[in-house]
């Protein structure tokens, strides 16, 4: 509390590596937490966590599911049932890296219809795009994102021509998620019982959020899993995942929620940082806008989209380094295990510092400075500058911005598609700029975000 609040823990915890070293113990709340800020010591655990390993998952989520008896999905599960749908979805969403790219094409067209619906109604009276807030606008554009990865048609969170102005419960679900991170932040230093018990305003409002997002994202996977059913052909995760016969239309539905739930605010968080940075690094957005055109102006090659956006994938490394969605990263192991000289008990909570590690210069040459190019293996760039270093050293375990190990976020591959060409099609029309000179701190509602909203101009290439 001292040190801010919920909001702060991850300076509090940097301070506390930087004072006491790689790894310390320290209460939070009502748990016992070891934290760790060593690569070799973040791979010992890794390599230890066994055929079934346990992430994790917020007291105040536990609980809710527990009293209102609600089954969840991949990221609750654990044991066989984990294992046995883990398998599945691993084969359908990372096994092969190119099926994704078949969603280019789709992709690209909400891309071309956000651009669109922002030129109609987010224009000031100078012709200038104006966002006041953009990771609302972020939040939505990924739910009509991954849903039509999943289902292979469209939600309505973004307007196009066949909708018009007609929005869809886009809007609640999206404020729903935010609301239930930013309450769910509070309980780290309040026992969730005793807000229920004592029926405070904080767990009234979370029960609130949390039911209402359930609800809204269950009935939409409900809807279309039945709709999937009736198609002989297609080519969406889902259908895949259905074809396959290894997991109930219940087990899917389950899952398929907590994947909507966390495309609506991790991938969106991502990008919005993604955003900024580009809007405060005029180099940087040049160097991508002259990169994408190798690409944007023609018919894409899908084979060829790693090859025509070195430097664009280097950018959301990069900020995806100095900006970790996921500040920290648990673990809780079923067996003792020995960390830099300690005994670490089975049961005990492991939380991996990953703030802490992506900023530290033994791991990174200049590790508060963004230079995008040190994550470029060859030294020349696609967008024709030389790399004389690429600023990495032993740098592994250090970043991870889609976890690691066999917990790995399972949509890594389609995050990363989706913030490619989100990216391109946006440099390629418009010039960004921030709408306030004034810096943005970070602040940890469960994820890593700003601690205001982001506001952004966009100003038309072709004005």
């Amino acid at each position: 509390m001292l040190s801010g609040g919920p909001g702060y823990l991850h300076d509090h915890c940097d301070k506390r590596h930087r004072e006491l070293g790689p790894i310390y113990r320290e209460h939070l709340g009502s748990s016992e937490l070891v934290f760790l800020a060593d690569t070799k010591l973040i791979q010992t655990v890794i390599a230890n966590e066994g055929p079934h390993p346990h992430h994790n998952v917020p007291d105040a989520w536990k609980f809710y599911n527990k009293i209102h008896n609600v089954e969840r999905g991949l990221f609750f599960q654990v044991g066989e049932p984990w294992s046995r749908a883990r398998k599945v979805f691993n084969r359908v969403m990372l096994a092969d890296p190119k099926a994704i790219l078949t969603f280019t094409e789709g992709l690209l067209k909400i891309n071309e219809d956000l651009k669109a619906d922002w030129n109609t109604h987010k224009k000031n009276l100078e012709g200038f795009v104006i966002i006041d807030d953009i990771k609302s606008e972020l939040c939505k554009w990924s739910i009509e994102s991954t849903g039509l990865m999943l289902f292979g048609n469209r939600m309505g969170c973004v307007a196009n021509e066949l909708m018009g102005d007609k929005i869809s419960s886009a809007d609640e679900l999206v404020s729903n998620v935010s609301s239930m991170f930013a309450e769910t932040s509070r309980f780290q230093v309040l026992p969730v019982q005793l807000a229920h018990r004592l029926n405070l305003n904080v767990w009234r409002r979370f029960e609130l959020a949390t039911s209402n997002m359930i609800r809204i994202a269950n009935d939409y996977a409900i809807r279309n899993i039945k709709q999937l059913k009736k198609e002989r052909s297609g080519q969406s995760l889902i259908k895949k995942v259905l074809n396959s016969g290894a997991l109930s239309e219940e087990e899917i539905s389950r899952s398929v929620v907590d994947l909507i739930i966390a495309a609506a605010d991790t991938t969106s968080n991502s990008l919005q940082w993604m955003f900024y940075l580009l809007a405060k690094n005029p180099a940087a957005q040049s160097k991508i806008h002259k990169e994408i055109n190798l690409f944007m102006d023609r018919s894409i090659d899908h084979s060829q989209m790693n090859d025509n956006t070195v430097y664009l994938r280097a950018f959301i490394r990069e900020v995806s380094r100095l900006y970790p969605t996921a500040p920290f990263l648990a673990r809780t192991l079923d067996k003792d295990i020995a960390l830099g000289g300690y005994l670490v008990p089975a049961g005990k909570t492991i939380v991996f510092s990953l703030y802490t590690t992506s900023r530290m210069e033994e791991y990174f040459d200049q590790p508060l400075e963004f230079k995008p190019e040190r994550w470029i293996r060859s030294n020349l760039c696609r967008g024709g500058e030389v790399s004389s270093n690429c600023g990495r050293r032993n740098h592994a375990y250090a970043s991870l911005p889609f976890g690691i190990g066999a917990r790995n976020c399972v949509g890594r591959r389609a995050a990363e598609l989706e913030m490619i060409l989100l990216i391109a099609s946006i440099v390629n029309e418009f010039q960004i700029s921030t709408v306030d000179d004034e810096e943005i701190s970070v602040k940890l509602r469960m994820i890593l975000g700003p601690s205001k909203p982001i506001r952004l101009k966009f100003v038309n290439r072709r004005r």
